[in-house]
């Protein structure tokens, strides 16, 4: 009797300590509005972020570095190390690094690259001519100017949007 009583207690305990959503399988974002603020959200934790195309995102990692995150192991590399220009165009992420990042196990000076998250491709180019060349072959048909990470950072801080 004792033994069902206990039993009986934390059953209860754990269903009341239980949090229940009816949120119809829509994916937790971690906020009480149930609204993604991936587009929104400014960073934490004394990190800067800047949002690209979900779910790539610049990160701040130093006062004088933006590093983006990789999600494919095709260029042998977590990320893109020192991030100077960045632009989003028709779907297609493109990113320039100066100062040292390495992929496909090559330390690069200097390096850019196209990553297209609906086909899961990153692809990164040593040399700018080869960059362009790629560039020109998808949608946009033009040179794309690239943006300085801190300067649009401090729009997307004003405006809480980025408006590629």
């Amino acid at each position: 009797m004792k033994v069902q009583y206990i039993s009986l207690i934390i059953v209860s305990l754990v269903l009341f300590s239980c949090r229940f959503s009816s949120n119809d399988g829509k994916k937790d974002t971690g906020k009480d509005t149930g609204k993604d603020t991936f587009y929104s959200d400014l960073g934490g934790m004394g990190r800067a972020r800047i949002p690209l195309i979900k779910p790539y995102e610049l990160l701040k990692v130093s006062s004088n570095e933006w590093r983006l995150e990789l999600l494919n192991p095709e260029l042998l590399s977590l990320s893109i190390h020192n991030v100077k220009g960045i632009n989003v165009q028709d779907g297609i992420i493109l990113v320039y690094s100066e100062g040292g990042t390495e992929f496909l196990n090559k330390q690069h000076q200097k390096a850019w690259f196209i990553i297209t998250p609906t086909l899961g491709l990153e692809r990164g180019f040593s040399e700018e001519e080869k960059f362009n060349d790629e560039v020109e072959k998808s949608k946009t048909r033009m040179k794309i100017p690239f943006y300085n990470p801190d300067s649009l950072y401090k729009r997307f801080e004003e405006n809480r949007k980025i408006n590629w």
